[in-house]
């Protein structure tokens, strides 16, 4: 049963059908930015690993410098992926 407050239609499956699905899943979900590593090659795919890696560079810095490159990411993925994710081997 749907609460009232998410309002009636609005949910497009049983929530444990899509919790089910999720965590069956092989690989999971990828993060947007580890989405964006594996799309980037050569020198963007050095610098954006480097910006990562580097502690003096903020998330909202590179979400900016995302932004002018045309890839909109926001600071908290950026963050999210700096705590969550594997870093690329």
């Amino acid at each position: 049963m749907v609460p009232t407050w998410i309002g009636e239609g609005v949910a497009k499956a049983p929530l444990r059908d899509l919790l089910e699905g999720a965590a069956s899943s092989p690989k999971g979900i990828k993060c947007r930015t580890c989405s964006l590593l594996s799309d980037l090659s050569g020198d963007d795919l050095a610098a954006l690993s480097e910006a990562l890696s580097d502690p003096k560079i903020s998330a909202p810095m590179i979400a900016k410098a995302l932004d002018g490159y045309g890839v909109r990411v926001s600071p908290s993925a950026i963050s999210r992926h700096r705590r969550e994710c594997k870093p690329l081997e």
